[in-house]
């Protein structure tokens, strides 16, 4: 039965990779950004299975609560997983994903709650726009909280959140292109996110 559940899985992602491309003749883009954690806060139980999210501008983040966590409104980027291997340090990882045209951003990171309790960063509204038949680089993003490196004990990782935003595009591009070998480097354009 697990080996069954292993093969869907593995089969699902490899056609969600090779379904990732974009030309430009494409009424959506494509967005690769990396995503890691500051120091103390990579180890932190607070973002286990933590997901950031993208959300078109214009629309509420809205999502829903489930006894196993929060099911946010957007597109899901899976920042730290026990299941997931890392890109590099401090549980790095580069994603990419397409989205339609438009403005959007990013809204929150949701986590696994403990005792039923939601965990949730403050709101993030890191803003940017997606060209169709573009790659879209939007930086590095290093997240935490004040917490996690003194008291990994906080019912909730919402105060006091921490976003670092650089270009790291040498490492990330180098990257999307051994992880998605169909994304033209030619196609990337730099759109750093923006508060």
């Amino acid at each position: 039965m697990t080996m069954r559940v292993l093969i869907v899985l593995m089969l699902v992602l490899v056609s969600g990779c090779a379904g990732l491309k974009v030309d430009e003749t494409s009424d959506d883009g494509i967005v690769v950004v990396s995503t890691s954690f500051v120091a103390g806060c990579d180890e932190s139980p607070y973002f286990k299975n933590g997901t950031l999210y993208a959300v078109e501008a214009g629309k509420q983040a809205k999502g829903f609560n489930i006894p196993i966590g929060h099911v946010g409104g957007g597109m899901p980027f899976l920042v730290k997983s026990a299941l997931m291997s890392t890109d590099f340090e401090q549980g790095g990882k580069v994603h990419a994903k397409k989205l339609p045209a438009g403005k959007h951003y990013f809204s929150a990171i949701h986590a696994t709650p403990r005792s039923f309790t939601h965990n949730s960063t403050d709101p993030l509204n890191l803003f940017f726009t997606i060209k169709p038949g573009k790659i879209h680089y939007l930086g590095s993003l290093k997240f935490g909280v004040l917490e996690c490196a003194t008291n990994i004990k906080k019912p909730n990782v919402g105060s006091k959140t921490i976003v670092y935003i650089s270009d790291k595009s040498e490492r990330d591009l180098e990257i999307m292109s051994t992880k998605w070998k169909n994304l033209s480097r030619e196609l990337v354009q730099k759109t750093i996110v923006r508060k």
